[in-house]
Formats: C-alpha cells, structure tokens, sequence
C-alpha cells in the first residue's frame, strides 16, 4: 500500500501545479504534446491515453451536451493526473524524469 504523509502529498500537489500551469499556458499543440510526455513518463502510453478518455467518458453523468461532456472529461482527466503524480511523488523517484516542458524539436 502507498502511504501518503504531508510532504508526498504536497510534493504531488506542487508538482501537478505546475504541470497544469505551464499546460494552461502552452498553446494546443505544445498542451496536447506536453500531457501525452507526462502521461508516458507515468507508464500510460497512447493506447492507454485513449482507453483512459474512454472510460472518464463512460463514467460521464451528464450525456448528450458536446461542450459540457467535453469539460468534465477534460477535468476528470486532470483529476486522474493529478492523482498519478501525487502516487509518483510517494513512490520516491527521481521528480527530474517527469517533463515540466514539451519536447523541442532541434
């Protein structure tokens, strides 16, 4: 069992702030780009990513509205972030492996 004392948890907390915070101000590609290296340093690769919005989809209890279908998934998902870098943090790895930046193409 992963034990979460104050420290991890602000760690994880801080780390998804600004993660989230440098997503927020990154342009749509550099977001898109940025989430997709995140997620796979946590071991989610691209078929996961979409089996991931598959089942926040599922779990969704409003239907049949695009835009707030579209919101509540998106903040699930960053629930669910959020949740992966707190359990990271508790793990006790290296938080340098973890991308605060999309890749940059030389």
């Amino acid at each position: 069992m992963l034990q979460i004392d104050h420290e991890i948890l602000r760690e994880g907390l801080e780390r998804a702030g600004d993660v989230l915070k440098l997503h927020r101000l990154s342009t749509p590609e550099d977001a898109e780009a940025l989430a997709a290296a995140v997620l796979e340093n946590l071991g989610i690769d691209e078929l996961g990513r979409i089996e991931l919005d598959d089942s926040l989809r599922q779990m969704l209890p409003v239907t049949g509205e695009p835009l707030v279908e579209s919101l509540m998934a998106s903040s699930m998902t960053a629930g669910v972030l959020v949740g992966l870098l707190i359990a990271e943090a508790g793990s006790r790895p290296d938080l340098d492996a973890i991308p605060d930046s999309p890749p940059v193409d030389l």
